[in-house]
């Protein structure tokens, strides 16, 4: 990322260590498709070795949830609050990017919360081997 263009929007995501490989094929589709924006996770119970996995990849911060008693669901305000752009995304640990999406990430209405729901089509297509017969 050139150093000398300030991210404004950071993608925010949450686990346990049962969804770490959800969280780092996340980064990984990312990073493979060209969107350089800072990743912040909060991860529930991540060793060591399991946090330097995710920051292998550039701009990526690793906050301990500690021992969160709920789901990790819950824990997304606490989560979104961490960012330090101007804009923050949801992505959720066992989501990835085909494509870049990062003006995507920015486009909707001023002082508005925007939420995108994958259509029935953009659904079939994600899981088209789980819906063909054979």
């Amino acid at each position: 990322m050139d150093t000398d263009i300030q991210p404004i929007n950071t993608i925010v995501t949450a686990s346990d260590t049962n969804y770490l490989w959800g969280v780092f094929l996340l980064i990984a589709s990312m990073r493979k498709n060209g969107m350089n924006e800072p990743v912040i996770v909060l991860g529930e119970g991540y060793s060591e070795a399991q946090k330097q996995s995710l920051k292998q990849f550039n701009s990526v911060e690793v906050y301990d949830a500690g021992n969160y008693l709920r789901s990790m669901n819950c824990a997304k305000p606490a989560a979104m609050l961490l960012a330090k752009t101007e804009f923050a995304s949801w992505i959720d640990c066992d989501g990835f990017f085909s494509g870049n999406c990062s003006d995507a990430l920015l486009d909707f209405p001023p002082d508005r919360i925007h939420i995108r729901m994958s259509g029935e089509k953009e659904t079939e297509l994600s899981y088209v081997c789980e819906y063909e017969s054979g």
